[in-house]
């Protein structure tokens, strides 16, 4: 089995539970409440925000062969926001000024703190869970639908034909780091992805439910 599918083999269950989510149903069937996507998509704008930074911190670890694939996620960033400042336009939705919530703060510092303290290896599996959970998950979004969403312009992105070929160069590339990896390695890079794969559930759960700080 390739190494990047082996990974994502021992956090099945975390996965499967991650693909499930509710949030996600409802957002196939068309049933998510407008206040519900309104907290996601503001909480996953300040999300690419910090990824912006993390995906510098991973470029200036790259070995010089992964500098344009690890690079390319950049522009494709700021993209992103570009299509996110034009879909809350589109729904009246204000995206300054804003304050992480505690889900999304714990998960771009966890990002941060991987990049900065792990080996290049361990930070780019996860990249690539991150990157792989969010086409997966709106992939099935897509395939679920029976209607049109108001939110299509976002599923087509992340479901669609350039991120998969993004996300598959970076399942090739992690399969090719995976040949000289250690047995210590390889099981801190599944506790990592299994870590991200359980923020990628907790962003679901926070978007479907709220969960703004306390005090």
């Amino acid at each position: 089995m390739p190494f990047a599918a082996d990974l994502l083999r021992t956090v099945q269950p975390q996965w499967e539970a991650m693909l499930a989510h509710p949030f996600l149903q409802h957002t196939a069937q068309g049933t998510l409440p407008p206040r519900r996507f309104e907290t996601w998509l503001q909480q996953d704008y300040l999300f690419i925000r910090a990824e912006i930074g993390i995906i510098g911190s991973l470029l200036a670890q790259a070995p010089l062969e992964l500098h344009r694939l690890v690079g390319q996620f950049i522009p494709a960033l700021y993209s992103e926001l570009a299509l996110f400042e034009a879909v809350a336009k589109e729904h009246g939705i204000s995206l300054e000024p804003l304050e992480p919530a505690p889900v999304c703060h714990a998960y771009s510092m966890f990002l941060l703190a991987t990049a900065h303290t792990r080996s290049f290896i361990e930070s780019f599996a996860v990249l690539f869970g991150v990157e792989k959970a969010y086409y997966e998950a709106w992939s099935q979004v897509r395939r679920r639908q029976t209607q049109p969403s108001p939110y299509q312009r976002l599923i087509d992105q992340w479901s669609g034909e350039a991120f998969a070929t993004a996300v598959g160069e970076i399942e090739q590339a992690l399969d090719q780091l995976g040949e000289t990896c250690g047995e210590a390695e390889r099981a801190r890079m599944e506790e990592l992805l299994r870590l991200t794969i359980r923020y990628e559930y907790l962003f679901w759960e926070m978007g479907l439910n709220g969960g703004e700080w306390p005090v």
